[in-house]
């Protein structure tokens, strides 16, 4: 075999592996975290001492979908109940159809695909809620 073929087939294994799901496909399929738990955040754009957001992976720009139940859906809850008037909506910690809705109704407020799905795009637009209020957390 020459290098050209080489190429051919290593690039064909890659292709191969990426299919079956031993690889990922490219930089796109980078999955972002899933958030799991809560962090503490300081200072905020609107000047809140401190709030609590949702964390994963190292990163608030974590995701969160319908079927989570974790601490990190709670602070999403507490977040669209006091900055969102979500006032129906409970903190269980549950991301049932009820936090999903909820969480459609805010995406459109603030600008976001209304997927009712929490990723990078909402965190990166969505008020958190802290000490001295709502306001837009640092992202990390």
């Amino acid at each position: 075999m020459n290098v050209r073929q080489l190429s051919f087939a290593a690039a064909g294994l890659t292709m191969a592996a990426s299919i079956a799901g031993l690889l990922p496909a490219g930089p796109a399929a980078a999955a972002t975290p899933k958030c799991t738990t809560t962090m503490v955040m300081g200072s905020s754009e609107a000047g809140a001492g401190f709030m609590t957001v949702p964390w994963g992976g190292g990163t608030t720009r974590c995701s969160l979908s319908e079927g989570a139940k974790n601490t990190a859906v709670t602070a999403l809850q507490r977040m669209m109940y006091y900055c969102y008037s979500e006032k129906s909506l409970s903190a269980d910690g549950d991301f049932g159809p009820a936090t999903k809705a909820a969480l459609k109704r805010t995406q459109t407020k603030i600008g976001a695909s209304s997927d009712g799905q929490y990723g990078p795009e909402t965190a990166s637009k969505i008020d958190g809620v802290g000490d001295s209020g709502c306001g837009r957390f640092p992202a990390k």
